[in-house]
């Protein structure tokens, strides 16, 4: 057995390198992510094939994935369900088949791709009664420092009968790995048809991003951008398919690879330490900032229409500063030490 304490220390800089693994970037947005060629580096430092490495603050998955790609047990914990959809859907492309994703996302243009184009010959009159036709997600009240009050509020009605239209389709798809796919596709398009998207001065009109990204709240642009959905749609589908083949490309070229596994968690860190009290190998995190981020508040953008609300315990359990339940300093850093001493 190798301990700790035999082990050199990574004693010299890694280069970040931060786009050029599809799997983590293209596929769906996220508040932070480590450099994978990072974490990479100091999981193959610190552990061995066949070892339980654990992130309990996961986020988008970067340290989970890695580990598993490195034949390790990745455990991926976060209470954020939008961090585990994520995650679990990025692990997943290692199931199916590529030619799979293209022919549902070529089943999905037959299906979609006029129908969408039509509404923007629609009348308002037109979208409102469709509208009252398509399964649209709960209107829930967003947090108080929102432009707007309620959940539908933060789309255009044309935006929300393209998402809902999208959704429908792809809830019809039979493949499981080609559904959960095209699924977190449609989720990473959300981030671009709604009314918090704003463009990029100087670029072209799709080149932007969310404010949920850039001031960490909902803020609701003055003029908003109506980007093409099918075009959007198509654009994200096709970076996860991209995610796709860079994955099998892996599994396929690492023997390791082959043998790691991926395990999701959604846990506070007290219990999560309970569960797996002696079993762990090694633990690569990045705690939450405090109050810089409102992960569960700005989440709710996916995870209302995704239907993966968090619980009241798991708002509760958020370790942040301020946030809708306004959590005080004195928690966040009393419980951010309980954490790291039950690592």
């Amino acid at each position: 057995m190798t301990y700790h304490k035999d082990i050199a220390p990574i004693d010299y800089r890694i280069p970040a390198e931060r786009q050029n693994a599809k799997r983590h970037y293209g596929v769906h947005p996220y508040f932070t992510r480590r450099p994978y060629n990072v974490v990479r580096d100091y999981i193959l430092r610190y552990s061995q094939a066949g070892d339980l490495v654990i992130d309990p603050f996961g986020g988008s998955g970067v340290t989970a994935i890695e580990a598993m790609l490195a034949g390790r047990t990745g455990v991926q914990n976060d209470i954020n369900p939008l961090a585990n959809f994520i995650a679990k859907s990025i692990a997943d492309l290692r199931q199916g088949k590529a030619s799979e994703y293209g022919d549902a996302l070529l089943n999905l243009r037959g299906l979609c791709e006029a129908r969408l184009g039509a509404l923007q010959g629609m009348s308002e009159r037109q979208i409102a009664t469709l509208l009252s036709k398509l399964p649209l997600p709960k209107n829930v009240e967003l947090p108080g420092n929102s432009d707007v009050d309620h959940y539908r509020d933060l789309f255009l009605p044309r935006q929300l009968a393209a998402l809902a239209i999208l959704r429908e389709a792809i809830d019809r798809l039979r493949n499981r790995p080609a559904h959960r796919a095209m699924l977190v596709a449609w989720s990473a398009t959300l981030t671009k048809l709604n009314r918090t998207f704003l463009s990029a001065e100087g670029r072209a009109e799709s080149r932007g991003g969310s404010s949920i990204f850039s001031i960490y709240r909902y803020k609701v642009a003055k003029r908003p951008v109506e980007l093409p959905p099918w075009e959007t749609f198509f654009e994200r589908a096709q970076n996860v398919i991209a995610a796709k083949l860079e994955m099998d490309t892996l599994v396929t070229a690492n023997a390791k690879a082959q043998k790691g596994s991926f395990v999701v968690e959604s846990k506070d860190v007290d219990e999560l330490a309970e569960s797996y009290k002696g079993k762990v190998d090694y633990i690569f995190t990045d705690p939450p900032y405090g109050g810089h981020i409102s992960y569960l508040d700005l989440s709710t953008l996916w995870n209302c229409w995704l239907g993966i609300m968090p619980s009241q315990k798991a708002r509760e359990c958020e370790l942040i500063v301020g946030g809708e339940l306004k959590h005080s300093e004195s928690l966040y850093i009393t419980r951010l030490g309980e954490s790291i001493g039950k690592c």
